[in-house]
């Protein structure tokens, strides 16, 4: 069986930070990525908003992500392409199962990140980053004086619509019904924008466009008829799902699944931390996320420095 200090699982943001930080301070470390690196950063097309990145010239996620990883790894930090099915054991001995064998690691750092609730059409896979995106924070300027739509009717939905105001001279929210679940207050905020208009007993059902977005299909689903809707962007907030179903029996989880942490990212089990989007329900931002994992990751060293 292998035997390292430090098992990070998941190759995001936080995952790739605190393996830098980890590998720096000279412990074997060993990132667990089931897919490719980079998490949900991948997903973008171009950044603008990671302090140093992007300034002279437009960088993508999946650039920033290969920066991040050829960082870590620079200073030693080893990544395995392999999912990690189930985590046992206590502090100093725990076992991770994973599909290429069994490792024993002194301690742990959760960082299997999050995935934005998909609402399952045509066109919207196809055209996430060029026009469809799950982040207003992230991709709101580059729609400045265009006009996007919103679809979802939760508190986030609302939120960034009104976030979006700021640059799109136009924001359309999509709802399927007419009672919304965004808090009053927001919602009256939003109903007083005159930037905002709104599509209840509404679904979009197809995004169309040839690398990048130029309308939905959108139907009512009380009379059932369809329109074609020009748009130059489509941002969906219907939820998120953390990726913890793996270690739902290991350390503490709230209702909606995320993993409970406290300020110095420490998971209900002693020797196990956790960073990003798997134990954010709010930012989900590239910079937090590394922020997170950057914690998760001075902590732990400083815990395997006294418990070694």
């Amino acid at each position: 069986m292998n035997k390292i200090d430090l098992a990070i699982v998941g190759g995001g943001a936080a995952g790739m930070a605190a393996a830098l930080y980890a590998a720096r301070s000279n412990l074997n470390v060993v990132l667990f990525e089931g897919q490719s690196p980079g998490g949900q950063i991948t997903l973008t097309n171009e950044v603008e908003n990671y302090p140093g990145l992007g300034v002279e010239n437009p960088i993508s996620g999946p650039e920033i992500a290969m920066l991040f990883l050829n960082h870590a790894e620079k200073f030693g930090s080893k990544t395995e392409y392999t999912f990690v099915d189930s985590i046992e054991g206590t502090a100093g001995k725990f076992i991770l199962k994973t599909s290429n064998g069994s490792w024993l690691s002194k301690a742990i750092i959760l960082a299997p990140g999050s995935k934005a609730k998909e609402i399952g059409v045509p066109g919207e896979r196809e055209l996430m980053g060029l026009g469809v995106s799950t982040c207003a924070t992230c991709d709101g300027a580059f729609f400045r004086d265009q006009e996007v739509v919103v679809i979802g009717g939760g508190n986030s939905a609302i939120e960034e619509g009104l976030f979006l105001t700021r640059f799109a001279k136009k924001v359309t929210i999509v709802h399927r019904r007419q009672e919304f679940r965004a808090t009053p207050v927001i919602l009256e905020r939003a109903k007083k924008n005159k930037k905002i208009e709104w599509k209840l007993d509404c679904v979009v059902e197809k995004i169309n466009g040839k690398n990048k977005v130029e309308n939905v299909e959108i139907k009512n689903i009380k009379n059932n008829q369809t329109e074609t809707f020009e748009t130059n962007g489509v941002f969906i907030f219907i939820g998120h799902n953390p990726n913890t179903n793996f270690i739902k029996n290991t350390v503490n989880l709230d209702d909606q699944g995320y993993i409970d942490v406290n300020n110095k990212q420490e998971t209900s089990i002693k020797g196990i931390w956790s960073a990003g989007d798997c134990s954010d329900h709010h930012y989900k931002q590239l910079i937090t996320s590394a922020g997170d994992g950057v914690k998760a990751a001075l902590n732990a060293i400083h815990w395997l420095e006294e418990n070694s």
